[in-house]
């Protein structure tokens, strides 16, 4: 499960027990059978106005961890694709291009 933050926008995944992360490393992965209950627990965080626009996001099995299947994904788990310095990329967070 992914969102954006809405106190910064900063793009966070739903970790085990309910918290929200900035590394994509640290999100809960879901069976394709448990998404659209994890959907409906994530999005009590938006009512409660913690984020925004919470979905899903599918995992490349052929990858190990969470690395997303779509580039759009990968860009939003490795930070701005503007300036390599700045964002999670900057800090060495490794999120794998196809």
């Amino acid at each position: 499960m992914t969102a954006n933050r809405l106190r910064d926008g900063q793009v966070v995944w739903l970790a085990p027990e309910g918290r929200w992360a900035e590394e994509i490393a640290a999100a809960e992965v879901f069976d394709n059978g448990l998404i659209d209950e994890a959907i409906a627990r994530a999005r009590i965080f938006e009512e409660q106005r913690v984020v925004l626009d919470v979905y899903g996001v599918e995992l490349d099995p052929a990858h190990s961890g969470t690395v997303p299947v779509t580039e759009r994904e990968r860009i939003r788990a490795a930070g701005p694709s503007v300036r390599p310095d700045l964002g999670r990329q900057a800090k060495g967070a490794t999120v794998h291009a196809s």
